[in-house]
Parts: structure tokens; C-alpha cells; sequence
């Protein structure tokens, strides 16, 4: 229930998760069934007192939002399941399927096997959470959750994208990029910095690093077109700029027609 979720004010570290192909029936759909099978199983371990994770929502097949206590829990899970997404012994059925088969480099060293499943990662004080209506799982509201969103929608198939610092950051004390890359490092994290990013919806840019599975740190996608000059999660300053002033210019209305009946009840004589 919600009451094992991270509480929301000493902040949180959320994952989103999605599977880059199309998913229906069959060899497909049993393959995403592994992928939300372990994830379940990484979620319940224990580390002291508390769950590895926690579960906030699926919405389709391994289309999760998640949450974790620390940064380097959600790292770790996303590691862990790339890792053993990689490495399982996927049927030629699997391998078959669009979007599953298995690609290697010039090196023959593996990049894609099975369902590619994309992850958006990112660390920050949501403004509360509450129980869903429908689950009874705890749902996080605030700005932080609509960046690591975008962040997963960034990625590339198969690919870890992690927001390092985002425009939420502003007036905390956080390392810089470089930095923070190089304390990961200590820990075992591979995290190669992709730079600072316009996310769709989004004001202001995102630092973004790309983290790959611990046996696999050859396996560095990079940036997908839609981070691209011009993708798609490019921010609209100009239309973004015209909707407020259009709510400007309302409110400067609404103000003087208060200040004018006030006037009007104020007046002597009335």
C-alpha cells in the first residue's frame, strides 16, 4: 500500500519505464512478462528495513512508474534489469519479433536482445503524494515527476537516460555534472554525460547521462534524433511566451475591474 512508498518531502528518485516495441500476444507479450516478473522480484528485496523499490503504477505492459528512497537504489535497478535482459536466454521465438532480435557491434559484443525497454531516471522533491483512487498505490504529483517522464520519453530503445540536474535544482547546492559522474563512477555506476537538453514541456534544460548495464559499458546508444536540433522535445519559447502573455493581459483586466468597482463603492456620495 502507500504507506511503504518513500516519503515525499526528504525527496525521491523515480523511474519510468517503457517498452520500445509494439506488444500484443504471443512470444511478445510472454517476453514482457519476464521483464515485469523480475522487476517485481528486484522491488521486494530487502536493503535494511525497507523494499529495494516501490511500485507506483503500470499503465500497459511494463509501462511502470517507480520509486525509490535514494538515487543509487534506482540506478542499481536499472542495472540489474538490463543486465538480465540482456543476458537471458531469450527462445528463437522471441528473437524472431521485430524490435526483439539480437544486435551486435563491429566486436560482436551485444547491444540489443529481447524487449527493449526504455528508462527515464531523475531525483527530486515531489510537492506530495497521495493514494490512487483506483490501486490505493501511492501517486506523486509535482514537477519533478513530468521531468523524469520526459526524460524517459527521450530515450532511445533499450537505453537509460538519467536527469543529473534539472531546472527544479535551482537555489539547491548540487555538484557539478562532471563531478557527480565521477562519484557514480565510485560506485559502480557508468554514466557517460550526453550534455543539458530542452525537454518537451519542459522550461528550461535538463543535464542528461546515459547509463549502461555494468557487463555491457560498451553499449553506449547516445542521443536519439528527438534531442536533436528541432526534435520534437524541443520547447516552444515562442508559443510559450504568447500564452502568457495572453493570461497577462486577463489578469491585468480582472485587477482593474476590482480596482474600479471598489473605487466605485468607495466613492463618497454612494
Amino acid at each position: 500500500g502507500a504507506r511503504q512508498s518513500p516519503p515525499a518531502p526528504t525527496g525521491v528518485a523515480f523511474v519510468f519505464t517503457e517498452v520500445a516495441a509494439a506488444v500484443s500476444e504471443g512470444a511478445a507479450a510472454a517476453a514482457v512478462a519476464v521483464f515485469v516478473d523480475h522487476t517485481r522480484k528486484v522491488l521486494v528485496q530487502k536493503t535494511g528495513s525497507s523494499f529495494f523499490g516501490y511500485e507506483c503504477q503500470e499503465v500497459g505492459a511494463g509501462n511502470f512508474m517507480l520509486a525509490f528512497s535514494t538515487m543509487d537504489l534506482a540506478l542499481s535497478y536499472c542495472s540489474q534489469v538490463q543486465e538480465y535482459l540482456l543476458a537471458y536466454p531469450w527462445p528463437a521465438e522471441v528473437l524472431s519479433l521485430k524490435g526483439f532480435e539480437e544486435v551486435v557491434d563491429g566486436e560482436g559484443r551485444i547491444v540489443h536482445r529481447g524487449p527493449r525497454v526504455m528508462m527515464g531516471v531523475g531525483y527530486g522533491v515531489p510537492f506530495y503524494s497521495m493514494p490512487h483512487p483506483n490501486t490505493g498505490r501511492a501517486d506523486y504529483f509535482g514537477p519533478i515527476v513530468n521531468i523524469v517522464a520526459r526524460v524517459k520519453s527521450a530515450c532511445q530503445a533499450g537505453q537509460v537516460l538519467v536527469a543529473l540536474k534539472t531546472p527544479e535544482d535551482r537555489g539547491l547546492k548540487r555538484r557539478r555534472t562532471k563531478d557527480m559522474i565521477q562519484a557514480y563512477g565510485s560506485k559502480g555506476f557508468a554514466l557517460t554525460s550526453l550534455g543539458k537538453h530542452s525537454l518537451r514541456g519542459i522550461a528550461g534544460k535538463v543535464a542528461l547521462a546515459e547509463l549502461c548495464p555494468p557487463s555491457f559499458g560498451h553499449r553506449k546508444l547516445g542521443l536519439g534524433e528527438s534531442l536533436g536540433a528541432g526534435g520534437h522535445h524541443a520547447v516552444d519559447i515562442a508559443g510559450v511566451a504568447e500564452k502568457v502573455g495572453r493570461k497577462t493581459l486577463v489578469a491585468k483586466s480582472r485587477v482593474e475591474g476590482i480596482l474600479q468597482h471598489a473605487e466605485e463603492v468607495l466613492s463618497p456620495g454612494r
